[in-house]
């Protein structure tokens, strides 16, 4: 199995990835800065959930999960967002699994994620 953060902060990007292999360290997990980016992985590599931004350059998170609908219809995508005021009609669009909101509080955040993955996290 196989994760794929998407995240134009490079520090924000680096503490999910950190934390992500602490807390699931049986699962491989790479990072993107952008959609276009998190498109060319996908085409290489075998992406098993997509966990990105709302608000990204080049190409946004609601972007990204649009194209990858259409590509790559069987990975389901969890988007972190800031965007507030269009969480409803984000929800509702049915292109995400799950949406959290910014700030992450991490540890219910992979709390939830473990109830997804098929493998325990070391929480």
């Amino acid at each position: 199995m196989k994760v794929l953060f998407v995240e134009d902060e490079k520090v924000l990007l680096d503490l999910y990835l950190i934390e992500f292999e602490a807390v699931f360290p049986q699962i491989q997990c790479c990072g993107a800065a952008d959609g276009i980016e998190a498109l060319k992985i996908l085409e290489k590599e075998e992406i098993n959930l997509i966990i990105t931004d709302g608000r990204m350059p080049n190409m946004d998170g609601v972007e990204l999960a649009e194209a990858v609908k259409k590509h790559y219809s069987n990975i389901p995508i969890i988007l972190i967002t800031g965007q507030i005021e269009n969480l409803e009609v984000i929800k509702l669009n049915g292109l995400f699994l799950k949406v959290f909101n910014k700030p992450v509080d991490l540890d219910r955040f992979f709390e939830e994620l473990s109830t997804l993955l098929p493998i325990q996290a070391q929480i």
